[in-house]
């Protein structure tokens, strides 16, 4: 019976070690297998992080170059702005002096309307009618008219 119990005893301590190393090389894989993966996890935060401090980078650099852009774009903006001003004050300027223009350009083409009209009437005096004229149009300024009675006045010449 001792024997018995000495060999009970040995194959349960036997099986007891082995379910112990069965435990030890499981938790021995496990450890392994998280160490790895733990491993793999660092290895994609390194990699992460210098994707983000790349893209960081690139960020900044971006921003500084919108930052020129816009910069950029105001000054001609404001450029384009004074020029803008300047052309409609010049544009102004054309619109009073073609106004000006226009306004002697009626006023000589209405003297030139009366003297045309004087013209044809000291004409018609030269040649020799006696008639009465009258001169003027109702587009003067002065709003003047002049009647002008003519005769005829014929001579012998004795020869």
């Amino acid at each position: 019976m001792v024997n018995d119990n000495k060999k009970d005893l040995d194959d349960w301590y036997k099986q007891q070690v082995q379910v112990q190393n069965t435990h030890v090389t499981q938790n021995t894989q496990a450890l392994t297998s998280g160490q790895a993966e733990l491993a793999t996890f660092r290895q994609q935060i390194q990699t992460l992080e210098a994707d983000y401090n790349a893209l960081y980078g690139s960020l900044a650099a971006l921003q500084n170059a919108l930052d020129n852009t816009e910069g950029r774009y105001d000054k001609e903006l404001h450029r384009l702005f004074g020029s803008i001003a300047h052309l409609e004050g010049e544009l102004g300027s054309l619109r009073n002096s073609l106004k000006g223009q226009t306004e002697e350009y009626q006023s000589l083409l209405n003297l030139k309307m009366k003297l045309e009209a004087e013209i044809r009437d000291y004409k018609t005096l030269l040649e020799g009618g006696s008639r009465n004229l009258v001169s003027g149009s109702g587009k003067s300024s002065g709003g003047s008219s002049m009647t002008i009675t003519t005769s005829t006045i014929e001579r012998e010449v004795a020869t």
